[in-house]
């Protein structure tokens, strides 16, 4: 069966695109979580080291390989982070004290952080040898779109919290006085 480079480019730029959307949406939204964010941010770093050695031993075997690799670490954190939106805010007891928003944003991250460094992989084997480097090329610059758009995403939820210069307060520091236009 043959299998256009076209098709093969567009699913590899969409991984891509995807996977650093999410590693960046998820690192960026280290504040959110709750607790200290130190401890937030430096959970953060960790749960990435096993990312390696888990993606390497899986990409190795022959039962599994790069594409059922990459397809269960993105369904995995996919799966993650969409559960993070129907949990309720402030349950600490029962099976949301295991179950919360941080844990899961954390088995996101340590899944999106193995499906990225297989993405890379798998796809500089996918491109032909004359055209592999223009297909990571365009991956990498995708990628990179995707953590650009990544910081904004919050604010698409509507909530006045995440939406900038909607508060009262921030109104009154952006007001200016009418004598000298300066900020206040």
């Amino acid at each position: 069966m043959h299998v256009s480079v076209l098709s093969v480019a567009w699913i590899t730029v969409f991984c891509v695109f995807v996977c650093s959307l999410v590693y960046y949406g998820l690192t960026l939204n280290v504040g959110d979580l709750g607790g200290s964010i130190y401890a937030n941010l430096a959970l953060s770093g960790l749960i990435e080291i096993p990312a390696y050695p888990i993606c390497i031993y899986l990409i190795n075997q022959k039962w599994f390989g790069r594409k059922r690799t990459l397809s269960a670490f993105l369904f995995l954190g996919g799966l993650a982070c969409l559960i993070v939106m129907f949990l309720p805010k402030k349950k600490d007891t029962g099976v949301f004290a295991v179950v919360n928003s941080r844990s899961l944003s954390l088995l996101g991250k340590l899944t999106i952080s193995a499906a990225f460094n297989i993405v890379y992989i798998y796809t500089s084997e996918l491109y032909p040898t004359v055209i592999r480097n223009v297909g990571m090329g365009a991956c990498s610059m995708f990628s990179r779109v995707g953590g650009i758009i990544a910081p904004f995403v919050p604010s698409l939820s509507g909530d006045k919290d995440n939406s900038a210069g909607s508060g009262s307060e921030d109104e009154e520091f952006y007001d200016a006085d009418e004598e000298t236009h300066m900020i206040k």
